[in-house]
């Protein structure tokens, strides 16, 4: 059972199930591991994560968050990645993704790195580039011609190695 523990000025979320890690730390928790708790220091916050997490069943330990609600996760290379809806992370797609302050910013998915409950983790695409299969990458566009020109979709200028979306 989930319990509140008030220590200072820090809330002490204690008894926490590992899988629910991922939603403690988009929250905004800090792991303490002396303690071996999750903490924060809004009682209005914990209070809202005990009752999101002891409202969870047997069969959906982690909460997925809402539909549409993608965050960035920080990936275990040091890089920036996006963890939401497995179904709103799509190769390719372009989705909006909320920061903590609130602020939500336009970032292209990449290639996935985990799934697990409904919530995946995808990379970040290059800024300014189109993502591509990595099959297409290592291939070249034999016999396709190109304008010379900027692609209307990635701003990057049209070459036979590299063609733009129109030529395609």
């Amino acid at each position: 059972m989930i319990t509140i523990e008030k220590a200072g000025r820090r809330y002490y979320l204690c008894n926490t199930p590992y899988v629910a890690k991922d939603v403690l730390r988009d929250a905004g928790c800090k792991w303490d591991g002396k303690e071996r708790c999750w903490w924060t220091g809004k009682r209005e916050l914990a209070e809202s994560l005990l009752a999101t997490l002891s409202a969870t069943t047997e069969d959906s330990p982690t909460p997925a968050p809402p539909v549409g609600v993608v965050t960035y996760a920080k990936l275990s290379d040091g890089t920036w990645g996006v963890r939401g809806p497995a179904e709103a992370l799509v190769f390719g797609e372009i989705v909006e993704v909320t920061k903590r302050t609130g602020e939500t910013k336009r970032e292209m998915v990449g290639g996935r790195i985990s799934e697990a409950f409904g919530v995946a983790t995808n990379r970040i695409a290059q800024r300014g580039r189109a993502p591509r299969p990595k099959s297409a990458r290592q291939s070249h566009y034999v016999g396709v011609e190109s304008c010379g020109g900027p692609c209307p979709v990635t701003g990057r200028r049209c070459t036979r190695r590299d063609p733009c979306h129109d030529c395609l």
